[in-house]
Formats: C-alpha cells, sequence, structure tokens
C-alpha cells in the first residue's frame, strides 16, 4: 500500500484513542514498530493513538494506525501513518513540524516501498515533500489537541475524528464564569 491509496481509500475508524501527556507503555507499545519494538514517546509529549480498518488496492482488509503527537513549548509536531505487515509496521508517511525544518512537511512513500522497510521509521524509499506540497502549507505553528486534528485529517484523509476527550468542555472559558 502507497501513501495516495491510503488516503484516498476507505477508512474506519476502530478506535480513535484519546490525548494523554503520559508516558507511552512499554508492553504493549501503542504504535509497534518491528515484533515488540515500538515508538516511545516520554511525558514531554502530548499523543493520541487511532487505530484504523482499512481495505488495500485487492480490497483485503488491513489494521492501520496513526500516532500523532506534539510539544507545544518546542513547537514540534508529528503524525505517523503505518499499516500492519507480516514484517511489522509499514510506514507510509511522517507528516512534521519542527524548529530544524522551514515550516510543514512530510516524508513519504509515493511507490510500494519494500518489503525490507517494514518495521523502520526512516528508510530510503521515503522523499521529502516540501511545504507547497502539504495540505497546511501557510499555516504557522498554532498547535493544540483540536488543530493537530485538523492537521492530521486533512493530510490523511481522516474524517470524524473527535478533537477533544469527552470531558473537556467545548469553550473551556465558558464554564469558568459558570457558579451555578
Amino acid at each position: 500500500m502507497v501513501l495516495k491509496e491510503f488516503v484516498r481509500g476507505a477508512k474506519l475508524v476502530v478506535d480513535s484513542g484519546a490525548w494523554t501527556d503520559k508516558p507511552m507503555p512499554k508492553n504493549p507499545p501503542p504504535f509497534v514498530l518491528l515484533k515488540k519494538r515500538g515508538l516511545r514517546l516520554g511525558n514531554q509529549w502530548r499523543w493520541r493513538m487511532i487505530e484504523l480498518s482499512i481495505r488495500d488496492p485487492a480490497n483485503n482488509p488491513q489494521v492501520g494506525r496513526v500516532l500523532v503527537a506534539y510539544q507545544r513549548e518546542k513547537q514540534e509536531f508529528f503524525a505517523v501513518a503505518g499499516v500492519d505487515t507480516p514484517k511489522g509496521t509499514m510506514v507510509l508517511a511522517r507528516f512534521e513540524y519542527h524548529y530544524s525544518h522551514p515550516g510543514w512537511h512530510a516524508h513519504c512513500c509515493c511507490s510500494e516501498p519494500s518489503v525490507l522497510s517494514a518495521g523502520r521509521m526512516k528508510f530510503p524509499d521515503q522523499r521529502r515533500l516540501k511545504r507547497s506540497a502539504t495540505s497546511t502549507a501557510g499555516r504557522d505553528y498554532l498547535i493544540d489537541d483540536r488543530s493537530a486534528v485538523s492537521a492530521i485529517e486533512d493530510f490523511f484523509g481522516l474524517s470524524g475524528l473527535d478533537p477533544l476527550p469527552p470531558d473537556v468542555p467545548e469553550d473551556p472559558q465558558k464554564d469558568l464564569f459558570n457558579v451555578g
């Protein structure tokens, strides 16, 4: 599966996950790359894992995942989309914003990645898409839960994700002055 097929294909959100500031658990890791080796984020990251049921071009069901994470203070954001394969998770794209590169950008495969690339976050088949090729071109870094969800919905072709956990009011300022 290539990124274009992932973005344009039918996807069903199996688990939309919840935002958390806690470090990622060791066992089992939420975003497994290869067997039990997974991506780990510490408590400085705010993150959320979204699990998807998707169909490959031959209409076979596949499990897909999108991990989205950000650090507001350091102005860093990334989202990783991948699909399960027998060899490990095949990372289709990394969508990022960080201070060491100018603006929003993505690292992705435009052709079918090699089976040797399964289980790796970075590999030679990936290419960097310039800022103008991403749907967030011109968008400054103003990331919170809502804008992070909006960015991944645009880039990965997702829809209907709830940007906030159920216990967070739609407008927090509204509840500050509600005395009764």
